[in-house]
């Protein structure tokens, strides 16, 4: 790292300048004195250090005032799969730190308040195919590995099937899903013996 040299007379444009925006201060510096070598971060630098103001220091924000793109509780948006997000008051640790509210999907929070929390490997399916219908009617309560077996890729295609099929389609994949975890559990048992 090669130190940066400046003269008296230097020293007193850039004091004098201090206040130009990044690009302005470093293209008028340059063309004034014939330097190639100095960057933007040098000039930054020598401001920090020699304390020089750039006079916009001051917040925007008053104290009380909320920005305009501030999400409170009740707020309401879609994450990246599509579902309705809820930003709820709640009092939670958030990795970092305290905070007083959080995001949740609307469906599964809704759910929960009706029905209990899921238990652990169990999902919630969509039963209309529509992920606006928040109701907790609309959504049923299913193991996770069901899901490939109402998949369009390995499955029957639930969400896209004729709304009539969509129960018979649920009843036999759950039927399987059980077939098979019963199955699994005798090979165990008799692995066991």
């Amino acid at each position: 790292m090669t130190t940066r040299r400046y003269t008296q007379e230097e020293l007193q444009w850039l004091e004098e300048n201090q206040t130009l925006f990044t690009p302005d201060y470093l293209r008028e510096f340059c063309v004034k004195f014939n330097r190639t070598d100095v960057t933007a971060g040098a000039l930054r630098t020598q401001r920090q250090k020699r304390g020089w103001k750039v006079g916009r220091t001051k917040s925007p924000f008053k104290k009380g005032v909320r920005p305009p793109n501030y999400r409170g509780p009740g707020h309401e948006g879609r994450d990246h799969y599509g579902f309705v997000t809820l930003v709820v008051e709640e009092r939670w640790w958030n990795g970092r730190k305290m905070t007083n509210t959080r995001t949740v999907c609307k469906h599964r929070w809704l759910w929960e308040k009706a029905n209990g929390p899921l238990g652990k490997g169990v999902v919630l399916k969509c039963l209309n195919g529509n992920k606006d219908d928040t109701d907790p009617s609309n959504w049923q309560a299913i193991p996770r590995a069901m899901l490939p077996r109402l998949s369009a890729t390995y499955g029957r295609n639930y969400d896209r099937a004729p709304a009539e099929l969509k129960p018979t389609i649920m009843a036999v994949s759950l039927l399987e899903h059980l077939a098979q975890t019963r199955a699994k559990l005798e090979q165990k048992e008799t692995a066991d013996e």
